[in-house]
């Protein structure tokens, strides 16, 4: 199995990945926006906003793994 980077570049990822999935329980689990999405734009938008943490969590847990 090939590894690429460096310790250092693995643990900076590691924690990364670590920081954007607790953005995510946060936005899940403690951020009440339902109120504020008032029209399907901003509904959209929020939605989108929660795809890109979960790309960027993937994407950083992969990079830290691999």
């Amino acid at each position: 199995m090939l590894h690429f980077g460096s310790r250092l570049a693995r643990s900076i990822c590691g924690f990364i990945a670590i920081f954007w999935f607790c953005r995510l329980l946060v936005q899940a689990f403690v951020f009440e926006a339902e109120r504020y999405l008032a029209t399907p734009l901003l509904a959209l938008g929020y939605h989108a906003l929660t795809g890109v943490f979960i790309v960027l969590t993937f994407t950083y847990a992969a990079a830290a793994v691999l």
